[in-house]
């Protein structure tokens, strides 16, 4: 990859960093790399960063489409000791508000890199290039320590402003407005225009010649109305009401129409409200979206509940259904500390059912010095299956 010098930073409570980046080599290359000059944060001067930000193929959504990401670096190795903490960065283009600001965050532990690689759409900063032929961008990095992530949520950057007010009110007054969206008998009226400028997904359906586009009604399948409703709030204000009650299916909905900012926001809720009831869920949607910060909250939550945790049917359910050669000792080890009897008997029978694999695996051999009176009892079981 080429480094690109032309990057300027400027020292505040957080990180504020330019790219003044030459168009021409966003559009005639997919791999071109724009490094910042080495900072620290106020606080931590020991943790020296860079953030690197390069244009890339997307092989997701739209595969001809071309996507911006960008990668904090840490210099120094994180020892396992080292507090863990979350990195906030919120980009924008300067002096372009109207082009809006996208925000990424994610957990460091024992880690030298965090990525995000779909930051911007290079179809969209080929607009706002300036009469010198540059692109800026700019890059807020900020560093929240542990005990600090509750107040991550109110520290992104909205655009709460009439003008923004005032469009959704035209979408809600049917002024203007040239699609619908219909969700079995409910229809949400809105602008093309909007809808393309913030999602790229309904940019390519509004340039095809697909059935949409010819009509002008989009049939929403997979989502509920009040999920829509409030994704297309999200849309024209770039705020949301009523996150907590579908957080979860927003984020689907989000992830769907590539409304990236929406994704990281319904995360960082997501997140911040781990709790005994929705441990399964979130992590069935880790698994589904490959979301690691998701998965590493919700693990960490588990090992300080786990005695709650291990009351909820649904979480019981969700490990039965994942059982492997390689976690049976652990759910067994789990379900005699908590005498979970009926848990127990599916594990047992698993054990029976592929007893040779099963011995070959060393956590469950380790059983045999930690926990005898379990080997036994899973012995006695197995004989008194082929006895009968």
């Amino acid at each position: 990859m080429e480094e690109y010098s032309k990057v300027s930073i400027q020292k505040k409570d957080t990180n504020f960093i330019i790219f003044n980046i030459e168009s021409s080599t966003i559009k005639e290359s997919t791999c071109i790399e724009y490094r910042s000059p080495v900072f620290t944060f106020k606080d931590h001067p020991k943790e020296e960063c860079y953030l690197s930000f390069v244009s890339v193929l997307s092989k997701v959504k739209i595969p001809s489409q071309k996507v911006a990401g960008m990668t904090l670096h840490f210099i120094n190795k994180q020892g396992s000791q080292e507090e863990t903490c979350t990195y906030q960065v919120v980009s924008s283009v300067l002096n372009r508000p109207e082009f809006g600001t996208h925000a990424f965050q994610s957990h460091r532990f024992c880690i030298n890199e965090l990525k995000h690689w779909k930051f911007f759409s290079i179809n969209e900063l080929s607009k706002i290039v300036n009469k010198s032929g540059i692109v800026q961008l700019c890059f807020d990095v900020t560093r929240f320590a542990d005990e600090e992530t509750g107040s991550i949520e109110s520290s992104f950057i909205t655009q709460d402003d009439d003008k923004m007010l005032k469009l959704y009110s035209f979408a809600q007054n049917d002024e203007y407005t040239d699609v619908v969206l219909k969700i079995g008998d409910e229809e949400f009226k809105a602008h093309k225009n909007i809808l393309a400028a913030r999602s790229a997904v309904f940019d390519a359906m509004f340039k095809s010649k697909m059935m949409e586009e010819q009509t002008g009604v989009i049939k929403v399948e997979y989502f509920k109305s009040e999920v829509i409703k409030e994704m297309l709030y999200y849309i024209y204000t770039n705020n949301v009401e009523d996150l907590p009650k579908i957080s979860h299916d927003l984020f689907e909905a989000a992830h769907f129409y590539n409304l990236m900012d929406l994704e990281t926001l319904c995360i960082n809720h997501m997140i911040s409200n781990v709790n005994v009831d929705n441990v399964t869920m979130l992590l069935e949607l880790a698994e589904k979206y490959n979301l690691q910060d998701v998965q590493f909250h919700v693990t960490k939550f588990i090992k300080n509940n786990e005695a709650l945790v291990m009351k909820n049917s649904e979480y019981l359910s969700y490990l039965l259904s994942r059982l492997s050669v390689k976690n049976i000792a652990k759910c067994l080890t789990l379900a005699d500390k908590y005498k979970l009897k009926d848990f127990k008997t599916p594990l047992k029978e698993f054990v029976r059912d592929n007893i040779k694999q099963v011995i070959k695996d060393s956590t469950y051999r380790y059983l045999y010095t930690t926990n005898m009176s379990l080997i036994l009892e899973i012995d006695e079981f197995i004989a008194d299956h082929y006895e009968k």
